[in-house]
């Protein structure tokens, strides 16, 4: 082993453990100030990794919320398909083509 193993005695200097728990806290300022909170909501449109077969996004409906960060989803289909949040991605619905409206005389 080319590493020095750690002992209890490596516990008492205060410097080496304060700066390891500095060091974690900077850490996790930069994963938590980078990343982005994702969620969905019922009815929202959104694109699901598919791994079965060839087309890898097939669209898909937020049906509920199942944990902190899994979803219940139904394709067009009527598959029903529970995934993580990392697996889905937000679809943009194309916008209604406005209907002409009959002419009133």
């Amino acid at each position: 082993m080319k590493r020095r193993l750690g002992t209890v005695l490596d516990l008492l200097h205060p410097d080496l453990v304060e700066d390891r728990k500095r060091k974690n806290e900077e850490l996790l300022d930069q994963r938590l100030s980078k990343g982005q909170s994702r969620s969905f909501s019922p009815n929202d449109a959104v694109y699901i990794k598919n791994h079965s077969s060839v087309p890898t996004l097939i669209p898909g409906t937020v049906i509920e919320k199942t944990g902190p960060l899994s979803y219940k989803n139904i394709t067009p289909d009527g598959k029903s398909i529970r995934c993580h949040i990392d697996q889905m991605r937000n679809r943009k619905t194309p916008l209604a083509s406005p209907q002409s409206s009959p002419e009133t005389r």
